[in-house]
């Protein structure tokens, strides 16, 4: 999101991430995931593809990738693969 400050004199006073008014950016919007239980396995691959290569959200694509281990359709050794290809100054 890119956000302006309303406050135009102190401005630099403040960091851009508090600035109040939004006045351009790309959303993401995501069925609830607190009922991820009514997610196909086809929709958390989705999840999880869109998650990783077009959005860069990290722990929405382990969040997908968790639940379809917990359902027996892949195995961890996906996830741990996956944390391999994630760049490292994003890791802890």
């Amino acid at each position: 999101m890119k956000h302006v400050s309303l406050a135009r004199r102190h401005r630099g006073r403040i960091r851009r991430h508090d600035f109040a008014q939004a006045v351009d950016g790309d959303a993401f919007f995501v069925r609830d995931l607190r009922r991820v239980d009514s997610y196909t396995d086809e929709q958390l691959k989705k999840l999880a593809i869109i998650g990783d290569a077009i959005m860069g959200l990290f722990d929405v694509t382990l969040y997908a990738l968790d639940t379809l281990v917990e359902r027996s359709v892949i195995t961890e050794d996906v996830i741990n693969r996956y944390f391999n290809n994630i760049p490292k100054e994003r890791l802890r």
